[in-house]
């Protein structure tokens, strides 16, 4: 499942998000073939690609690169409007905002 997600996000199909890998001793082989073999003798991936995807270890560190993921983007929340703002904000043609990255 992991190459699938890797290989939407490269191609663009899909939005990035966060893919880890848990047990280091298990992936790492793995992924030193793909970056010896793919990255550096055939070129079918680009070194960025390496960086799609983190190998850990324990569940502290998935979490913690889950959130350290998603800390980059600001989600608005009507908290951040004055009551005045907020029935625009409710109505039908209330705009998208999605996610905003930060700066």
């Amino acid at each position: 499942v992991a190459f699938e997600a890797i290989t939407l996000i490269q191609t663009k199909k899909i939005g990035r998000f966060p893919i880890v890998l848990v047990g280091e001793s298990y992936w790492s082989v793995l992924f030193e073939w793909v970056t010896d073999v793919m990255l550096k003798e055939e070129h079918n991936i680009a070194p960025d690609d390496l960086n799609l995807f983190r190998i850990v270890d324990t569940a502290e560190e998935a979490v913690s690169y889950i959130d350290q993921f998603y800390s980059r983007f600001l989600l608005i929340q009507t908290s951040d409007f004055s009551p005045q703002q907020l029935p625009a904000l409710t109505g039908s043609d209330r705009p998208d905002f999605g996610c905003l990255t930060r700066p």
